[in-house]
């Protein structure tokens, strides 16, 4: 039959997807070395004509569900939808499309879809993935930008209930719009019986405000070091762009360095992660950064600071700072803030992590090696794994510094509330002279 047509999506050593249905003309992609758990974005046939992957056959009910507890955000400049799924055993799913009122009846962005391909035979482990859209833009968020065409991809792979499988799952994308661009990040969180949860959040951003890094030394040491921002994915063998160093001096214990902002670099690019190294005796060098795609590129990649921080944490973050508890091994940390968030994790000031080949349940996120940390193109970290005790010796964080606007409205709302306060006091004060 002229429109049967086969595609299947292939990954690093093994194929991911596979099937054989009606569909529109489609691309058959080979991910090669970029597949794996963080391959994506092969089949590309709801990009480019609009149609879906797979069509649910008749009689199929999708398990994917819009949570109607929250619903969808729907604003001219961000959203949020949220959904339940039940990762069922066997069968095609998916449901689509989502939307909501950004004003008005007015609708801005649409989650066209949510999709799953049964899994295979012998192989319990699905995937899923949601094509989110800043469309059809019915407020612009300027008079440039308008809907975007673009479809963005997340995707979410070779999911299993824990034991077996993780509990969170998390995907970013940022693509192209006019001048500006949409940023995209999808968090799954997996319980080991009941739905799943999971969040898919979009925003546009156009001027990029600074972020402020920050260092607050939990131990009973003093540390010395600085702040380093860099603006390229550290790839193996390729020469780094990082700015200049931003030294906090030393910091006693138990006190905080000055919070500094990271600049643009000399050709105007926004900072994608940054480096922050103490030292006392033994040294950390810490880099923090959002994996995640850039438009129809698989490849894994860092993502800009600034619009990730104000999806993710509009308050800001704070990690952990590892030292070997002997504080006499030097330890070079890659933190991926996109699951660290993602994980919702938390930790205390000094408290102790038995890391095993680089990584521990209670540091999401995080890799930590004897040297240095780069990045291959599936988002696969190298370096020299370390196994043994480690402990938040200190704190680092990160903050979005308010644009003006929002600093105006904060300052008068601070007036207006130390004002209505004063009135108060004044009144109850009249009352009893009275």
């Amino acid at each position: 039959m002229a429109d049967r047509v086969d595609f299947c999506i292939v990954g690093h050593r093994r194929e991911i997807w596979s099937r054989s249905g009606r569909a529109a003309p489609c691309v058959t992609a080979m991910h090669g070395p970029l597949g794996s758990r963080r391959g994506w974005r092969a089949c590309l046939i709801a990009l480019a004509t609009g149609a879906a992957l797979f069509t649910v056959g008749a009689g199929a009910e999708a398990t994917i569900m819009l949570d109607q507890g929250f619903g969808f955000a729907d604003r001219p400049g961000d959203f949020e939808a949220r959904f339940f799924w039940d990762l069922p055993a066997a069968g095609d799913d998916k449901a689509g499309p989502f939307t909501g009122n950004c004003g008005g009846g007015s609708k801005c962005w649409t989650v066209k879809s949510l999709e799953s391909l049964a899994p295979g035979k012998d192989d319990p482990k699905r995937s899923l993935i949601v094509f989110p859209q800043h469309n059809p833009g019915q407020i612009p968020i300027d008079v440039g930008h308008g809907p975007n065409a673009i479809t963005g991809t997340l995707g979410f792979f070779d999911i299993l209930r824990p034991p077996d499988g993780k509990s969170t799952y998390v995907s970013a994308n940022r693509i192209a719009h006019g001048q500006h661009s949409d940023y995209f990040t999808g968090v799954m969180k997996v319980p080991r019986a009941d739905a799943l949860s999971i969040t898919i959040k979009g925003k546009h951003e156009g001027a990029f405000n600074p972020m402020q890094a920050s260092f607050t030394n939990f131990s009973d040491k003093s540390l010395t070091g600085y702040y380093q921002p860099s603006y390229g994915t550290p790839r193996p063998g390729e020469i780094p762009d990082v700015g200049d160093m931003i030294p906090f001096g030393t910091v006693k214990p138990k006190e905080a360095a000055k919070r500094e902002p990271l600049p643009k670099n000399k050709d105007g690019k926004n900072p994608t992660d940054y480096l922050v190294v103490a030292s006392g005796s033994a040294t950390t060098q810490t880099t923090l950064g959002y994996l995640g795609t850039i438009g129809d590129d698989p490849t894994i990649t860092e993502l800009e600071l600034t619009p990730l921080t104000e999806m993710l944490a509009p308050d800001g973050f704070v990690v952990p700072m590892l030292r070997d508890v002997s504080v006499d091994v030097d330890l070079y940390v890659f933190v991926d803030l996109l699951l660290w968030l993602g994980a919702d994790a938390t930790f205390t000031p000094l408290e102790e992590y038995a890391v095993g080949g680089g990584t521990s349940d209670l540091l999401p996120g995080f890799f930590v090696s004897t040297t240095p940390v780069s990045i291959n193109l599936d988002g696969s970290f190298v370096g020299t794994p370390y196994s043994g005790l480690a402990f938040a010796a200190a704190g680092i964080d990160g903050h979005v510094v308010p644009s003006p606007s929002t600093l105006a409205l904060l300052a008068a709302a601070i007036l207006g509330l130390a004002g209505r306060a004063l009135g108060h006091a004044g009144a109850v004060h009249r009352r009893r002279r009275g």
